[in-house]
């Protein structure tokens, strides 16, 4: 007969997490999926762990201690507000309380945890995009107003112009005619 507290050597506890990559960006949240199953013994109590692996650390984290960025959610790790020092393979780890042999505890594949520095999301670009193109045209539209308006007002000059230098031309024809007319008169006069 096997002792109170203790379960007997059927428990075993199997846990799943997915292993591709998760990627956030910088004050984002984000929910690790954790998935335990206990099988043969399930009125046993499952202790829930999670364990980080950075690049020049790695250690449990203190869920109570730090309450306000991570929770549990279930088995789930969700982490509030989150920073690039986040990154990291997160691995959940389970552990039946009153069960004592192999199997009675198990880790997870981990899931690695990418976050970036917050940056322009595609809505925040497309509008960005168009503010800039809406200026361009602006600003080609002003460009084709201010030329039209210039050439508008020398016109009338240059018009103005051409008419005193026809003008001046024509008087000058009309002038050599004239002449020509006067010397032809007198010519003619001369001979009579």
């Amino acid at each position: 007969t096997p002792q109170l507290g203790v379960r007997p050597f059927g428990c075993k506890v199997d846990v799943q997490q997915p292993t591709e990559l998760m990627r956030e960006k910088e004050q984002q949240s984000v929910s690790i999926p954790c998935s335990v199953t206990v099988s043969s013994c399930s009125e046993s109590q499952t202790q829930i762990s999670w364990y980080v692996f950075r690049r020049d650390s790695h250690y449990q984290l203190d869920l109570q201690s730090h309450s306000l960025r991570y929770t549990l959610e279930q088995q789930d790790l969700r982490i509030s507000s989150l920073s690039e020092a986040d990154s990291g393979v997160y691995y959940c780890a389970a552990a039946l309380l009153d069960v004592a042999h192999s199997g009675a505890q198990a880790v997870g594949q981990g899931t690695t945890l990418k976050v970036s520095k917050k940056g322009l999301n595609v809505r925040q670009a497309l509008l960005l995009t168009l503010l800039v193109l809406l200026i361009v045209y602006s600003l080609l539209v002003l460009v084709i107003i201010i030329c039209i308006k210039v050439q508008l007002q020398y016109t009338p000059f240059q018009s103005n112009a051409m008419l005193h230098f026809q003008e001046e031309r024509y008087k000058a024809v009309i002038g050599a005619v004239d002449t020509k007319a006067n010397m032809y008169t007198l010519g003619t006069n001369m001979y009579l």
